[in-house]
C-alpha cells in the first residue's frame, strides 16, 4: 500500500484488517461482500467499538459482514447490498480508476474482435442460462466487477487474459492482466434448446437492454437519470459491481444483484430476468440513498436514438428513408387513456413534461417494423424492439419527462424518457421503487383500443370564404390501425375528438378509412399567435373512444418548421 492512506477499518480478532479506501487495483469497502468467509459470526458485533470510523457507519459495514459471514443461514439478498450502498453513501464518490489510455482508443471494430470464449465457468453446466462476460476497453474506461453466487456463497470472478481471443498476438501482449471486465451478456435458448441467444447485456455505466426472439438489440434501459436535460449537464450514475446468482438447472429465470454509484447517490438493485420469444421483462427492485441532493431524478429511465423519419431526411447524402429505433413514446395515463406522441429529432434540445400520478406504464415504441421502411439490411432498424416500463411500487406523483436532443448521426442516442417524483431524493431520506421492462415484440397498448401507425404533417395555406388565402395551417394527418377499427365497416360514425389550447385554430377535420385498412384522422391546425400549439386527437364512436390519443407541440411560427424540416 505504499503511496496511499491507510483508511479506518473492521479488524476481527486473527484476521487481516480490510480496507475501505480504494487503493492500486483496489480493494474498497464493497470487497467485504467476496471475504466473508473470514470473519466468524459471533466475532463481528464487538468489532464495531474498534473501527476508527464513525460508530454507525462502521456498523453498517460490520453488519453486512456478520450477514455474510454465515452461509446457509442467511440467504444472498437485496438487503444484504443496500446495507453496503448505504455505507457507501456516506462517505464522498471516488471514481474507479480508467484502464491504460491506448486501449481507451481502440476502435469498435478492434473492439468487436475480442470475444469471451466459450467453457468458463460461467457457462454453468445443466442451467438454460450462461454468461459471456465482456472485455474493458474502447468507451467502456472503467472497469466493473463480477461476482459469483452459488449456494448463497459468493466468489470473485477472476479476469484473465486467456479466457478470450484477442485481434492478434501483438495486441494480446500490451493487454494487462487485470484489465477488468466491462460488462457481460446473459445467453438464453429462446428457441431450440441447442441454440442459446444473447438475450440481455449490462454493457457501459448503468445501461443495460435486451430483446426477444428474431430482433436485434436497440433502446436501452438505465438504472437512473441525474439531472438529465438541465443546463449544468447530465450526471451519469454506474453500476460498478455485479453479483451473479447461479440459477437452477432447467430454471427459466435468472437473479442478478448490482450496486451504484456516483457522485449524488448510491443504490442496491435486484435483476430478476425473464427471457421470452415475444418479450424479455426484466423486473427490477431497487433502493436509492443520496449523498446530496439531486435537482432531477429520473426513475425507470429508457433511452433511444431518433435521427430522421421518412419525410425528414436531412439532405439527400442520406440514401436511407428513415433512420431510428423508437417511433413515439406511449403512455398509458392513471385514468387508463392511451397517449402516443411521435419522437423528433429538434434544433435544440427539448423537455416536454406529461402529468404521470398513477401512471401504468410509458415505454418508448418501434411500430415501424417493415425492412421498405429503412431500406437497411445492416441496422435493422425494423427488428429493434419496444421498451415498456410497468410501475409496481414507489412512483407515487410525479411527471413523465420526455428529453429530447439534436443530433446528426445515427450513433448516439438522443430520446431519454423518465419518470420525475415531485418529492426530491436527499441525503438521509432513501427511496424504494420497483418495476417491470420488457423488450420485445408485443405493443403494451390494450387489443380493443386503436393504435398510432403513422403521422404525415406538412404546411398549407388556408382558403377563406372568397377564396383568399390566409396564414398557413399545418396539415395533421394521422393513421390509426388495430382494435375496434378491424371490425368496422367503411360506413361506421367515426368522428374525431380534439381537444387544443387558444393557441390553435381546427379549421378542418375529418375521418376516413383508408383503402389498404385503417383510418385516417386528418386535421387543419392554424396557429393565432406565436406560441406552440398543443394539441391532443383520438377517435371515438358513439361517444366512447375507441383509440390512443395521438398529442404533438408544433412551432407557433409555421416558417420555423419548415426551416427546420421537421
Amino acid at each position: 500500500m505504499t503511496g496511499h492512506l491507510r483508511s479506518p477499518s473492521c479488524r476481527v480478532d486473527g484476521q487481516p484488517d480490510v480496507a475501505i479506501a480504494r487503493p492500486a487495483r483496489k480493494e474498497d469497502e464493497l470487497s467485504v461482500l467476496t471475504r466473508f468467509s473470514i470473519y466468524p459470526y459471533p466475532d463481528v458485533r464487538r468489532q464495531v467499538d474498534r473501527c476508527s470510523w464513525p460508530r454507525h457507519l462502521c456498523a453498517a459495514l460490520c453488519v453486512v459482514l456478520g450477514l455474510l459471514a454465515a452461509p446457509n443461514v442467511f440467504a444472498f439478498s437485496l438487503e444484504q447490498v443496500d446495507a453496503v450502498a448505504q455505507a457507501l453513501a456516506e462517505r464522498e464518490h471516488e471514481p474507479t480508476p480508467p484502464i491504460p489510455e491506448a486501449l481507451g482508443k481502440i476502435d469498435a471494430d478492434t473492439f468487436g474482435q475480442i470475444r469471451y470464449k466459450r467453457g468458463s465457468r460461467l457457462d454453468w453446466t445443466g442451467a438454460r442460462f450462461s454468461i459471456r462476460p465482456v472485455s474493458a476497453g474502447h468507451v467502456y474506461r472503467h472497469p466493473v466487477e463480477l461476482f459469483e453466487v452459488v449456494d448463497d456463497e459468493v466468489q470473485q470472478v477472476a479476469f484473465t487474459k486467456s479466457d478470450f481471443d484477442w485481434p492478434n498476438e501483438s495486441f494480446a501482449r500490451k493487454v494487462p492482466a487485470d484489465l477488468g471486465f466491462a460488462g457481460f451478456d446473459i445467453r438464453y435458448p429462446l428457441q431450440r434448446p441447442d441454440a442459446p441467444e444473447t438475450v440481455v447485456r449490462f454493457l457501459g455505466g448503468a445501461l443495460f437492454r435486451a430483446v426477444a426472439h428474431d430482433q436485434v438489440m436497440g433502446a436501452h434501459a438505465r438504472g437512473l437519470a441525474i439531472d438529465t436535460g438541465l443546463p449544468a449537464g447530465e450526471e451519469f450514475p454506474a453500476f460498478r459491481r455485479f453479483w451473479l446468482v447461479r440459477p437452477e438447472p432447467g430454471a427459466r429465470r435468472m437473479t442478478l444483484y448490482a450496486l451504484m454509484d456516483s457522485k449524488s447517490l448510491t443504490g442496491a438493485y435486484r435483476f430478476v430476468i425473464e427471457p421470452g420469444a415475444d418479450q424479455t421483462i426484466i423486473r427490477v427492485k431497487a433502493r436509492l440513498h443520496a449523498r446530496r441532493p439531486v435537482d432531477r431524478l429520473g426513475l425507470a429511465p429508457i433511452s433511444s436514438m431518433y435521427f430522421y423519419g421518412r419525410n425528414e431526411r436531412p439532405d439527400d447524402s442520406h440514401w436511407r428513408p428513415a433512420v431510428f429505433s423508437s417511433s413515439g413514446l406511449l403512455i398509458h395515463e392513471g385514468e387508463g387513456d392511451w397517449l402516443y406522441r411521435p419522437l423528433r429529432n429538434p434544433r435544440e434540445l427539448r423537455l416536454d413534461q406529461f402529468p404521470a400520478d398513477g401512471v401504468r406504464g410509458f415505454g418508448l415504441m418501434q411500430r415501424d417494423t417493415r425492412f421498405g421502411t429503412f431500406e437497411d439490411p445492416v441496422g435493422r432498424f425494423e427488428k429493434r424492439p419496444s421498451v415498456w416500463v410497468t410501475p409496481q411500487a414507489g412512483f407515487g406523483g410525479g411527471t413523465l419527462d420526455l428529453v429530447q436532443l439534436p443530433v446528426n448521426s445515427e450513433r448516439h442516442e438522443n430520446q431519454v424518457v423518465f419518470f420525475e417524483p415531485h418529492e426530491p431524493l436527499k441525503p438521509g431520506d432513501p427511496i424504494g421503487v420497483a418495476y417491470d421492462v420488457s423488450f420485445g415484440q408485443r405493443d403494451a397498448v390494450a387489443e380493443e383500443v386503436a393504435q398510432v401507425r403513422g403521422v404525415l404533417i406538412g404546411v398549407e395555406g388556408a382558403e377563406e370564404q372568397g377564396g383568399e388565402q390566409s396564414a398557413p395551417a399545418y396539415r395533421v394527418n394521422v393513421d390509426y390501425t388495430g382494435g375496434a377499427l378491424s371490425s368496422l365497416s367503411d360506413s361506421a360514425p367515426v368522428v374525431a375528438s380534439i381537444s387544443r389550447e387558444q393557441s390553435v385554430r381546427v379549421l378542418e377535420q375529418s375521418v376516413a378509412p383508408l383503402p389498404a385498412g385503417g383510418w385516417r384522422l386528418s386535421m387543419l391546425l392554424q396557429p393565432t399567435g406565436e406560441q406552440p400549439l398543443r394539441v391532443r386527437a383520438s377517435l371515438a364512436l358513439e361517444g366512447k373512444t375507441i383509440s390512443e390519443s395521438w398529442q404533438d407541440t408544433l412551432p407557433g411560427q409555421v416558417g420555423r418548421y419548415l426551416e427546420e424540416g421537421k
